[in-house]
């Protein structure tokens, strides 16, 4: 029996999707600790322990005392760009969002 291209393009599209729909998702939610320190984030990454390589890591850092003040804002975005940094597998994308004093990071766990 000879596949034909298409039927190949379809098998191969079907292996895809089960490899993704397996991986875990890692979800971790802090709340905010006033002003983020550049020098003192390791912290941060001590939650993902838990995490396996491959998972969707979600990384929420919630509103918080103090979180009009540019500082704590910048702060916290600080703080996902470095988890972002060690942690996720920047060969795929790994978006940062914000919606008023939330503040969340999605990308692929890396070990």
């Amino acid at each position: 029996m000879e596949c034909k291209p298409v039927m190949k393009k379809l098998i191969l599209f079907l292996l895809f999707i089960s490899n993704v729909a397996l991986a875990d998702v890692c979800y971790i939610s802090e709340d905010a600790k006033g002003i983020y320190e550049i020098d003192k984030l390791d912290y941060l990454l001590k939650p993902l322990s838990d995490c396996k390589a491959g998972d969707t890591l979600s990384y929420e850092i919630l509103g918080g005392k103090n979180t009009k003040m540019w500082a704590n804002k910048q702060g916290k975005r600080y703080a996902l760009n470095y988890i972002r940094a060690h942690a996720c597998d920047l060969r795929y994308n790994a978006y940062i969002e914000e919606l008023n004093s939330w503040i969340g990071l999605t990308c692929i766990y890396k070990k």
